[in-house]
């Protein structure tokens, strides 16, 4: 029984075969030691694999490779620049084919390159990467560099505190600081700094345009068509040739850049446009002239002077106002109070005129022939009222009489007013009455009276 296992192990473990007809054809070799070991011949091809397939190697003509699952494995070809290596796969991996690289060192290490292109992390600090003449370089979180060519570098430290930036192609200088708070830049045609929200200046060489500001405090810009200049709140300048603008300002806000209609919100402001000239103190005067010889003068917000082409307006409140249009042909004259609110007030125009003295008396008429006038009050509640219209006239004065005539129908009314009174007449086409309070009432219908 013995003999029997001992005759099989060996010839599992230790059996040669040799194929010689049927090899000989093809020219094919193969030996094998059991599962552990076998060689195989074909022409100048030689593979082997080992230790139940663990180990493995191949040459054929110039290409190689090599395996010891799992530790490594290698393939080689130089007449194709053909090479990959691994270790511990997929830990570590190599891999040369023509002008590509790939490489790794899971998670650390990656590596990529190609024609005109690389591509280098190291987990987690460093970053490299190449595309045709421009590379970037970072070391997380120091450092940052972008190059372009020998004429473009940006470097960047501590991300945004720090930036700088060159350019031989247009002399370009620039830095950021805690960006995008501090900046400096100068070129061949232009220069700019900050520090926002406080300083800000600038240059343009081409057309000669510069500004600076100190915020709040100082400004001043130049260009071909304005100058502008501040010293806040004492001192402002604005002059602006294409808009034909001119301003100047003491004490206050200065006038406001691109805004150059606005006035300026100031004590004291002197002003040219192209449509006239302003001076003002305030609260003192206010004085403009337009250039259709339109004019307003006006002293501590109480007198004001206003003069057109064709109107005009006197005020010195509350003592006085007149005012006059040449178009519309009116009149107005107020003394003591505003407008409607005036105690004397004089009014005319092409529709009638108007004067009244309030409380005293008030007098209007129309150029239609109608008027009115009231005594000792305010128009229909004075003591006395006369008016006359068309189809209209009153006549009272109170407590004694009161006459009303409308069309064909009036009434008259003694020691009282309207249907209040002790004597009442009425009078119309359908009837007649009269009465005498207490004494007697007489009403007289259409059917009674004589025709």
């Amino acid at each position: 029984m013995k003999r029997h296992r001992l005759a099989t192990l060996t010839f599992i473990l230790a059996t040669t075969a040799a194929v010689h007809p049927l090899s000989a054809a093809e020219q094919i070799e193969q030996h094998c030691l059991g599962l552990l070991w076998c060689t195989e011949r074909a022409g100048e091809s030689v593979s082997t694999d080992g230790l139940l397939w663990l180990y493995t190697s191949e040459e054929r003509a110039t290409y190689s490779r090599l395996a010891i699952r799992p530790l490594y494995s290698m393939e080689e070809d130089p007449t194709r620049d053909l090479l990959r290596r691994s270790v511990l796969w997929p830990l570590g991996t190599y891999e040369r084919d023509g002008d590509r690289v790939r490489s790794h060192v899971f998670p650390l290490f990656w590596h990529a390159q190609d024609a005109g292109t690389a591509f280098t992390f190291t987990v987690p600090f460093y970053l490299k990467a190449i595309d045709g003449d421009s590379s970037w370089h970072h070391l997380f979180p120091l450092f940052s560099r972008h190059v372009v060519g020998d004429y473009y570098a940006r470097n960047f430290w501590l991300g945004p505190l720090l930036m700088t930036t060159s350019d031989t192609r247009t002399d370009l200088s620039r830095w950021d600081f805690l960006f995008p708070l501090g900046h400096h830049s100068e070129d061949l045609s232009f220069s700019q700094t900050r520090f926002a929200p406080l300083y800000w200046a600038g240059e343009d060489r081409t057309n000669g345009d510069s500004y600076r500001y100190v915020l709040p405090f100082y400004g001043s810009s130049e260009s071909e068509t304005q100058r502008y200049h501040f010293v806040f709140p004492f001192y402002g300048r604005l002059d602006d040739s294409s808009a034909q603008v001119n301003r100047f300002s003491l004490l206050g806000l200065p006038p406001l850049k691109g805004f150059t209609t606005a006035p300026s919100l100031s004590l004291v402001e002197h002003a040219t446009t192209a449509t006239g000239t302003n001076h003002r103190i305030f609260p003192l005067y206010r004085y403009l002239v337009e250039s259709t010889d339109d004019r307003t003068f006006d002293v501590l917000l109480l007198y004001s002077h206003q003069t057109t082409s064709s109107a005009g307006t006197d005020r010195f409140f509350p003592l006085y106002r007149y005012e006059h249009n040449g178009e519309d042909q009116t009149h107005e004259f107020g003394l003591l109070g505003y407008r409607e609110t005036s105690w004397f007030r004089y009014q005319d125009s092409p529709s009638g005129n108007q004067h009244r003295l309030l409380g005293l008396y008030s007098y209007d008429r129309s150029r239609e022939d109608s008027w009115q006038f009231s005594l000792l009050g305010y128009q229909a509640g004075s003591v006395y009222v006369y008016r006359s219209q068309a189809d209209l006239t009153e006549d009272r004065l109170v407590p004694f009489h009161d006459y009303v005539r409308t069309g064909e129908t009036s009434s008259l009314s003694l020691l009282g007013i309207s249907e209040v009174s002790l004597y009442r007449n009425e009078s119309g086409p359908s009837l007649r009455r009269h009465r005498l309070f207490p004494l007697y009432t007489l009403a007289l219908s259409s059917l009674y009276l004589p025709s």
